[in-house]
């Protein structure tokens, strides 16, 4: 869930007053709001696909989703409840949770990409893009975190154009990399060891940062005219997307 503040640098009202719309992500709903200033703390009408229940704080803003979280992580706290919340279900039924990020207006960065020609970004542009998202990616890295599925489409631009990392479904303490195997992630972006299920460590983020580096410079889709399954055994065959590019040229 993302939020945005009707009035610019003015406290957005409590919680109650969200306003949201429904669409429906991979996994989940994806909603989008903002904070009405003119409405009581409790007022305003419950969206239709929450109906039947409420929402409401579970967990304060702190720890990494605390105001230390830097320019290249999306953040989930500068709301008036905090990052985290639930959803009451009437009786008999379990909680649902979910996060409020800030709301990144300029989508993907591989929605960026496809709009430009191949190899037409300027080395500024490569440079400015590159360093936001790997210091998005050292913060994680510094918190003992493994992303696990880093790819342009995991990568969302502001209104500023600066990159900042999102979507942690599959990230996982580097810790617990064992007890967490299994096909994590997106072929076109996943490191060897990871296809072959094999334990992993923060170097499958560094495999997938080298791709998404090939597509800042090249504005392509990684072994493109490949299905995702042949673009895995071609990962693992140690084959790159350049190698694939010139053998199809």
């Amino acid at each position: 869930m993302v939020y945005e503040e009707t009035t610019k640098g003015v406290p957005a009202a409590p919680f109650g007053a969200l306003a949201l719309k429904p669409p429906r992500g991979g996994v989940g709903y994806t909603s989008w709001g903002f904070w009405c200033r003119d409405h009581p703390a409790g007022g305003g009408p419950a969206p239709d696909h929450l109906a039947g229940g409420s929402l409401r704080r579970t967990h304060p803003a702190e720890g990494s989703c605390a105001g230390t979280t830097p320019q290249g992580v999306v953040q989930c706290t500068n709301t008036p409840v905090g990052g985290v919340l639930r959803k009451n279900h009437p009786a008999g039924k379990p909680p649902v949770y979910c996060i409020i990020t800030e709301y990144m207006s300029q989508g993907t960065l591989r929605m960026y990409l496809h709009k430009k020609e191949p190899y037409s970004l300027s080395t500024e542009t490569i440079l400015r893009l590159a360093l936001d998202i790997s210091r998005g990616m050292q913060y994680l890295h510094s918190q003992g975190v493994i992303h696990r599925d880093l790819k342009s489409d995991n990568l969302l631009l502001n209104d500023e154009m600066r990159v900042k990392v999102a979507d942690f479904g599959t990230s996982c303490l580097e810790t617990q990399t064992r007890a967490s195997k299994g096909n994590m992630g997106t072929y076109r972006w996943m490191a060897p060891e990871m296809i072959k299920e094999k334990a992993c460590t923060r170097k499958v983020d560094v495999y997938s940062f080298g791709i998404v580096l090939w597509e800042l410079t090249t504005a392509l889709v990684p072994f493109q005219g490949m299905t995702p399954v042949q673009a895995a055994y071609a990962a693992c065959e140690k084959v790159t997307p350049s190698e694939w590019l010139i053998s199809c040229s």
